[in-house]
């Protein structure tokens, strides 16, 4: 991690976890994902937006959104740290 990411990171962590992990996880990877996995299929895309189906895979957009901010934090706060002892 070098210093301005450093930097972006304590402005990022500041603002807290939990945030972090709803916004950059589940907002962002999440919905893409759900969006992704809805426009793939045979039937149109309306067809598909409107079924159990969509509730399905934004459901699992939403869970793998989440686990992937967790990773994410866990991965760029151990950065962090030991960027923090070098100094």
């Amino acid at each position: 991690m070098n210093d301005k990411d450093y930097e972006q990171w304590d402005q990022v962590r500041r603002k807290g976890m939990l945030r972090f992990v709803l916004l950059r996880g589940a907002v962002s990877f999440g919905v893409v994902m759900a969006v992704l996995m809805i426009g793939v299929g045979n039937s149109s895309f309306m067809d598909r937006l409107f079924s159990v189906r969509t509730l399905w895979y934004v459901l699992v957009g939403l869970v793998a959104g989440l686990i992937w901010g967790l990773a994410v934090w866990r991965i760029q706060e151990s950065m962090y740290r030991k960027q923090g002892q070098k100094s």
